[in-house]
């Protein structure tokens, strides 16, 4: 489904997901309404800066509708409680040495 949006979504562990309904340029509204990008809290908390595919979106106020960068269109919607946003993303450190997955904070191994 992603290809078919084209809206620069990108995973991995640095990545979270928001009310969206970005597109590729002349696509119809799908029901899809969420969008998956790599994002960073500000060291204060007070911003939050979205990378959507090589254009950095911020966040200023809980709420704020975000237009979309050149290339696609539609909407994104930051999310309502920075403190909550910021702090309920739990890394693990080093990534799990690339040796498994961040679950909530603790490193699931996948061994060698």
């Amino acid at each position: 489904m992603n290809a078919k949006l084209n809206a620069l979504e990108r995973g991995g562990s640095s990545s979270r997901c928001f009310a969206s309904d970005f597109r590729q340029q002349g696509l119809n509204k799908t029901s899809l309404n969420n969008r998956c990008y790599i994002s960073v809290c500000s060291s204060s908390g007070k911003f939050i800066y979205i990378m959507v595919g090589s254009f950095v979106l911020i966040c200023r106020t809980p709420g704020q509708k975000l237009n979309s960068p050149p290339g696609i269109e539609g909407g994104l919607t930051c999310p309502s409680s920075f403190d909550n946003y910021c702090q309920s993303k739990k890394t693990c450190p080093y990534h799990c040495n690339k040796n498994g997955a961040c679950i909530d904070g603790k490193c699931l191994c996948t061994g060698a």
